[in-house]
């Protein structure tokens, strides 16, 4: 007694320590939210991920609502900017606020697909971190054999980066897993391993749980005295750092020998001193088993009403906080105890809430509670009976109808199909008779192409003859072909045409322009090629021109004057007109000295493109 009154004063001198410590941190951690509020308003794009993402963190365990709509937020700006760290720290803290509501399909989903960030790009301390967190949620689940998978993962990546802290937690929750699988020989190697590892870096609560672990694996394997050794050990640790919570697990491991040993008033005072110690500030967990504890001691020693008003506690705190682990151990014991109380129809009730609790997960402890408890009772059976019946009902009628549907499905897609191979045939059928009579045409357009050659070919044979006395000079100038051309158009005689035949190249970038002069030119029987760029020659391949007429701004004179100069050198007996608006005296005299022969201004007028045309030639 005199111990327990000793940890009670402790617990009321703390209790206000605590209260004025969290308030202090809680004013700073209001200062920091603020700051990272003020900055994320202002900040830029990329900025925002990572300010999302640390106002998320300051959210855990105080405000799940505010940590998930940041870590949304995060993760939003994370992916349109494509930042795979920050996408992968806003899915943990996704993650974090499911395994905060019991969501622990939701808490892994998000878990995994940070994890997956992580090893993409290459980060070894994400990795490791997320390993073992959904190590955790499957523990709580009851899957061991996949939390073994994720904390062996987790092992291996604090390995490869020598973090030894990782490592000794990693070694301690493979020991706690083999324990809960009844594995005591493989329990005991890996918490000896933690144990060294944590000794190195003087991690003492680490140390107290581990001690802890280590007295139940050797009182489940009959050596109560060292079991005792154990726990004294941890406590000696735990009140060495002042760690309430690791003192109230070490009295509750002895509670639960006691009780097994069927002393169940030093169980009690046990429990009491659990009570004592304040840990039940700090995790409900603890609480909820001393009080299981305390109703199984009741209900043992025939004190069934005081049984009954502990597990009714029990129930009601764990369900008020919704912690599923501890609900689930509730459930099931409760149910047992009204299974010997005779209370079946309660018993159900509960029993299948268990069930419904743990049945998403499907859960190897579940299956073990399930087997290792007196559950032989008609109503109960009945009803499971009853529900899985229904179960396969629902599942077979849901199949049958995803049955019918794929059937209706199928038939309309071979409905459709059927019709386009239909639709495709005739569409075949109706090109092949076009391409024949394509063909047909073909043959007759290539028949009568032969015959235009032969008549051209005596046509030209004839303009050849005609033309005889043409002036081979003007001949050679403006080329054979073009020579041809004209007379084929010109519908004018021989003689006519060789005293007014000119080859004439028109440089205009103006549409219209061009048209008005290409026009005007046309009409006095002169032969015309345009050059959309009038500064490259490749039209004049064919011959030397006698005129070429040009679009000048007399703002370009001195940039182009010395291509004008090259193509006079070149083309000697070719004349040089510019064109352009408004000509005053001086921009005439300008252009006349950069090479030019003739000026023309506009608007042109068919009067002066004819006087010029004449007096250049002549």
């Amino acid at each position: 007694m005199q111990v327990k009154e000793v940890f009670a004063f402790a617990a009321k001198l703390l209790i206000p320590v605590l209260i004025v410590v969290s308030a202090s941190g809680l004013s700073a951690q209001n200062d920091r939210i603020d700051a990272l509020r003020i900055q994320l308003h202002s900040a830029d794009v990329k900025s925002k991920s990572r300010l999302c993402n640390q106002l998320a963190i300051e959210f855990i365990d105080s405000d799940n609502d505010s940590l998930r709509k940041y870590a949304t937020l995060a993760y939003e700006y994370a992916w349109d900017q494509t930042q795979l760290k920050e996408q992968a720290l806003a899915l943990f803290g996704l993650g974090y606020s499911c395994e905060m509501e019991n969501d622990f399909r939701g808490a892994i989903e998000n878990y995994k697909n940070s994890f997956l960030i992580y090893r993409l790009i290459g980060d070894n301390d994400g990795m490791a971190s997320l390993a073992s967190y959904i190590g955790t949620i499957y523990k709580y689940t009851g899957h061991f054999n996949a939390a073994l998978k994720y904390y062996y993962t987790s092992l291996k990546e604090y390995a490869a980066l020598f973090d030894k802290t990782g490592i000794a937690y990693s070694l301690n929750n493979i020991g706690v897993l083999y324990y809960r699988a009844n594995n005591y020989e493989k329990a005991t190697e890996y918490l000896k391993k933690s144990l060294s590892y944590t000794l190195e870096i003087n991690d003492s609560m680490l140390v107290a749980s581990i001690l802890n672990n280590l007295g139940l694996i050797a009182y489940e394997q009959n050596q109560p005295d060292a079991a005792y050794k154990l726990f004294e050990q941890s406590i000696e640790v735990s009140r060495q750092i002042s760690d309430y919570s690791g003192l109230a697990t070490a009295y509750s491991n002895i509670a639960d020998i006691l009780i097994d040993e069927g002393k169940y008033d030093e169980a009690l005072n046990y429990l009491d001193m659990v009570e004592a110690t304040g840990a039940r500030e700090f995790a409900a967990s603890i609480q909820i088993s001393t009080l299981l504890k305390q109703a199984e001691i009741y209900h043992r020693t025939g004190r069934q009403t005081q049984s009954e008003v502990k597990f009714r506690a029990a129930v009601s705190l764990a369900s008020g906080l919704n912690l599923r682990p501890s609900l689930s151990d509730v459930y099931i014991t409760y149910a047992q105890f009204l299974i010997d109380q005779n209370r079946k129809q309660d018993a159900t009730e509960y029993l299948l809430a268990y069930i419904r609790l743990n049945e998403e997960f499907n859960s190897e402890e579940m299956t073990r509670h399930l087997a290792g408890t007196d559950f032989n009772i008609n109503l109960y059976e009945q009803k499971i009976k009853s529900n899985s019946l229904e179960n396969q009902r629902n599942l077979d009628r849901e199949r049958i109808e995803n049955l019918r549907i794929l059937i209706l499905i199928s038939s309309g897609a071979a409905f459709i199909i059927a019709l386009l191979l239909v639709i495709l045939g005739v569409r075949l059928k109706k090109a092949s008779r076009q391409n024949s009579v394509l063909e047909q045409r073909n043959r007759e357009i290539n028949l009568l192409n032969i015959q235009l050659s032969e008549l051209q070919q005596k046509l030209d044979e004839l303009i050849r003859h005609q033309a005889g006395e043409l002036d081979e000079e003007k001949m050679r100038r403006i080329g054979a072909e073009r020579s041809l051309a004209y007379f084929k158009s010109a519908g004018k005689n021989i003689m006519s045409a060789k005293s007014s035949l000119s080859f004439i190249i028109v440089g205009e970038d103006d549409p219209i322009s061009r048209l008005s002069l290409t026009k005007k030119l046309s009409e006095l029987g002169n032969t015309i090629e345009v050059s959309l760029d009038k500064w490259q020659d490749e039209s004049w391949d064919a011959g030397m021109p006698d005129i070429v007429f040009f679009d000048m701004q007399t703002s370009n004179i001195r940039q182009f004057s010395g291509y004008i100069k090259n193509w006079k050198f070149r083309f000697p007996e070719t004349k040089f007109v510019a064109i352009s608006a408004y000509l005053i005296i001086s921009e005439r005299n300008q252009l006349i000295r950069a090479g030019f022969d003739f000026c023309l201004a506009k608007p042109l007028s068919a009067e002066a493109v004819e006087n010029c045309v004449q007096l250049l030639i002549q």
